[in-house]
């Protein structure tokens, strides 16, 4: 029979107590994975921060139909190694609430018509031929949009969430905080967090996570550049931190309003998420720590904390950088939307506005047209501050660099030339539109000195 409750209310209920009977032993090594440069606590990642983002969402009624949690005898709550418990805990009491309440939250946000997630085993991922079978994550988010074609025709998903499970008596997230233990418990502990980390670099992607039988540990990674890679990356990070944020205008309402040509531009296409090296001196790894036994609304609980990392992997921007803006702010579509730069839901009003790419460099770009004439370029003005005018509109705006200081704002008046796809076009207000309006004067063109 069909029960009415919440997202927060199902995936919060107590978990099955486990027995762990597995041996102690060592944990998978590698010399080539990255190092931990820091390791420090995800404030961000709170019960009460991300409810505040997804309170339309997990407090929403849901109709469940079927249960969503099996019936277990005490057969299956015992495990005495690590593939005994990915399969009897993890994969049967643990993954399918999640899967059900991010197939709910999608539909709820009316994004399941571009966006269908799943978390689970990571051998339908892509493999880079390089890397070593040996050493694949356990777990993987995926979603059926972003994939990859083999040499032999057959495809494989991208994995936007890389996890790997743990034994508890093999590892704890405290063992590098307690001096009680023996010096060498600080190198088990290092080798999974350097084993998710090169997940991470692997698919270029900035979330990763570690579950054990004693709890989840979410992570969010950052590369720590060096000084070389600071300087050549920034060019072709502006192009990501665009298209990673572009690619949730499917969605827009207004999108007949674009052309074509520009919404190809905008969308993030797969080869974003294809592997690349960057040049780093470690890693900075946040991490939130959630203990197997928490219960109740108030607190993150193992699949909660699941289902809130999923969805920043799947629908917020999730490429590996060098900087991420902060937690709860937002930046515009090309059609005015407000996107949240964490969560990648659609804004009713804009909060704290800051870039996608905080390190990337910005400001306006001029060229030369045909008649001599200098135009922006669309992609630079979509890097340009906004203001929130007299308290009204929103406009990019231009730094004046005289003594009035005042900003000169980016209206109709301002021609700009869209290069990638040849087009003239405006911005009335933070909205892109292709053509000339009536109000467009050469007076908005500078001519070069």
């Amino acid at each position: 029979m069909p029960t009415k409750s919440t997202i927060l209310e199902e995936l919060t209920k107590p978990l099955p107590k486990v027995v762990n009977h597995a041996r102690p032993g060592a944990n998978t090594t590698n010399p080539t994975w990255p190092d931990i440069g820091q390791w420090v606590e995800w404030t961000d990642f709170t019960a009460q921060k991300l409810r505040a983002q997804f309170r339309g969402i997990v407090d929403a009624e849901w109709t469940i139909r079927d249960n969503l949690y099996p019936r277990l005898s005490h057969w299956d709550t015992e495990f005495f190694d690590e593939d005994d418990a990915e399969h009897s805990i993890i994969s049967r009491c643990i993954i399918p609430p999640v899967n059900a309440a991010l197939s709910h939250a999608l539909k709820r946000a009316k994004l399941d018509a571009a966006f269908d997630l799943n978390l689970g085993r990571a051998g339908r991922t892509y493999e880079d031929p390089s890397f070593d079978r040996r050493q694949k994550p356990d777990w993987a988010l995926c979603s059926v949009d972003r994939k990859s074609t083999l040499s032999d025709g057959s495809f494989r998903y991208d994995n936007l969430l890389p996890g790997d499970s743990k034994l508890s008596n093999k590892w704890h997230s405290s063992w590098c905080q307690r001096s009680d233990l023996h010096p060498g418990y600080l190198q088990v502990w290092k080798d999974p967090v350097r084993q998710i980390l090169s997940y991470c670099r692997h698919n270029r992607c900035r979330y990763g996570f570690l579950i054990t039988d004693a709890e989840l540990v979410v992570m969010r990674v950052t590369p720590m550049p060096t000084a070389e890679s600071s300087v050549t990356t920034r060019q072709a990070s502006q192009a990501e931190a665009l298209a990673a944020h572009y690619r949730h205008i499917s969605t827009s309402t207004t999108m007949s309003s674009l052309s074509s040509s520009l919404r190809d531009m905008s969308l993030d296409s797969s080869s974003s998420y294809r592997p690349t090296d960057l040049a780093e001196d470690g890693y900075i790894v946040e991490y939130r720590a959630i203990p197997w036994g928490n219960r109740g609304q108030q607190d993150l609980t193992v699949q909660l904390g699941l289902f809130y990392l999923a969805w920043l992997a799947g629908i917020g921007p999730n490429t590996l950088k060098f900087s991420y803006p902060s937690f709860d702010s937002c930046w515009p579509l090309l059609d005015g939307t407000f996107i949240h730069n964490t969560t990648g839901l659609a804004l009713e009003k804009a909060v704290k506005l800051e870039y996608p790419d905080p390190a990337v460099e910005r400001g306006p770009r001029w060229v030369e047209t045909t008649d001599g004439q200098s135009v922006l370029t669309l992609k630079s003005v979509l890097t340009l501050d906004i203001t929130h005018h007299q308290g009204r509109n929103y406009y990019y705006y231009l730094h004046d660099d005289g003594e009035t200081q005042t900003p000169t704002l980016i209206t109709a008046a301002f021609i700009i030339y869209d290069e990638e796809n040849q087009l003239y076009g405006y911005f009335d207000s933070l909205v892109w539109k292709v053509g000339d309006p009536a109000e467009a004067s050469t007076s908005s063109r500078r001519r070069r000195k």
